[in-house]
């Protein structure tokens, strides 16, 4: 089933750069975290996060991003890796200036689906651990732009809410919280 989701993502992502009125693709570092395993202390994660969004008509966009981020929790044996690549909607209105004119700041909202695969860990499968599972992510979240030059903008914060059903021994699912900041290069 996620297999299919994705698939039909990517198919819909090409259809709408065929239609797509601008382009851009941002990137820039990433903050997540989640509550551990039995509801103890946070793992922390850092990394980094692109995405190319193409732009449709009535402030709507497609966009596809990729994440990864790395855990730190002190033993190298359980440090984890966290891959997201996901697709979906993009609402982003510009406030208009005193003018009446699209201003400098832009905010957005957007939900995403796709796929997550963690990787270094320790994941329960059959009654042993394995290094690595994968499995569906959701993400909803917005953010702020703001205009810095003709094709230029500094996504000054982006805050998502993920969630993971990646195995563990306690819960079914993992929710993350994300805050970064990006910068964004519009191409058409």
């Amino acid at each position: 089933m996620k297999k299919v989701i994705v698939t039909l993502l990517l198919c819909l992502c090409c259809a709408v750069m065929a239609v797509a009125q601008s382009v851009q693709i941002s990137a820039g570092y990433m903050y997540q975290a989640t509550q551990t395993l039995g509801g103890g202390n946070q793992i922390c994660f850092n990394g980094g996060r692109a995405d190319v969004a193409f732009g449709l008509p009535r402030h709507f966009a497609m966009v596809g991003e990729l994440t990864g981020t790395r855990s730190d929790m002190g033993s190298a044996t359980y440090d984890m890796t966290l891959l997201t690549i996901m697709a979906g909607p993009r609402f982003q209105m510009p406030i208009k200036n005193s003018k009446g004119k699209p201003g400098r700041v832009s905010p957005f909202a957007q939900f995403l689906v796709g796929d997550a695969r963690g990787s270094n860990g320790a994941f329960p499968k059959n009654g042993t651990l394995v290094p690595s599972a994968e499995s569906l992510a959701l993400s909803g979240g917005g953010g702020i732009d703001f205009a810095m030059a003709h094709h230029t903008t500094w996504r000054l914060l982006q805050v998502d809410y993920l969630n993971t059903q990646l195995p563990n021994l306690y819960a079914t699912h993992q929710n993350y919280y994300r805050i970064g900041t990006s910068l964004v290069i519009h191409l058409r």
